[in-house]
């Protein structure tokens, strides 16, 4: 089973993406910020992280930088509420691998993680 990581200060995007994940045959795991998100991400080796952009403290895109200087691969996508063609580019550039912007549909969520991990699965929404 494929394990996803979420990083986002938003309790109830935590609680929506779980249920979503595990409903699609996933676990799941999150942090509400960028230094317990390191600590997590050290301790659960999730398959895919799930990225916020706007996180107290270090924002989103320094700890793409952050996690890629450590050298890990994992595949890393952004959800934001940042939408311009100027903060894709730093998430691309910081070493994101994809970009979602909220809101979002679920369906292209699941697609996305699917892509990124070389997995296909049924798609679940109830």
């Amino acid at each position: 089973m494929y394990k996803v990581m979420l990083i986002d200060d938003e309790e109830s995007l935590h609680m929506a993406i779980e249920k979503l994940l595990t409903k699609n045959g996933y676990e799941y795991c999150g942090a509400t910020d960028a230094e317990s998100g390191m600590e997590m991400l050290a301790a659960e080796k999730p398959d895919l992280l799930l990225l916020d952009v706007m996180l107290p403290g270090m924002n989103g895109f320094d700890l793409c930088t952050r996690i890629r200087a450590e050298g890990r691969r994992i595949p890393i996508i952004f959800l934001s509420a940042k939408n311009d063609i100027v903060d894709k580019s730093i998430g691309f550039r910081a070493g994101g691998d994809d970009y979602v912007t909220k809101p979002f549909d679920a369906t292209e969520l699941i697609l996305r993680i699917e892509a990124h991990m070389g997995v296909r699965t049924f798609f679940r929404t109830a």
